[in-house]
């Protein structure tokens, strides 16, 4: 449980530094494992681009882990900022513009 907690946590903080990452998962699990988890990703040899390190099991593992505690976040705080992504994930629209006049 204190994994979880922890991961919950890291997860709500890339949600604030980065809100595009509240509409688009892939964003979010890259943010989240090269901030916190450096050890799943690589860098190319003519850049400094990252790559996440696809083949290590536990970084898969990550990417469901990621995902759901962004469900769990965004279940009461830090909605999507999109409508089309609020509406994918069956986000009530009034509480949805309501959130967003507030933020």
């Amino acid at each position: 449980m204190k994994k979880v907690t922890k991961l919950l946590k890291e997860v709500r903080q890339t949600l604030l530094v980065w809100p595009e990452a509240r509409n688009d998962d892939v964003l979010l699990i890259r943010e989240v494992l090269i901030s916190y988890y450096p050890e799943f990703v690589t860098y190319g040899t003519k850049s400094l681009r990252p790559f996440l390190d696809l083949f290590n099991a536990e970084a898969v593992r990550m990417f469901s882990k990621i995902e759901r505690c962004r469900r769990k976040v965004q279940e009461t705080e830090l909605l999507p900022t999109d409508w089309k992504v609020a509406r994918k994930r069956r986000i009530n629209e009034e509480v949805w513009r309501i959130y967003m006049s507030l933020n």
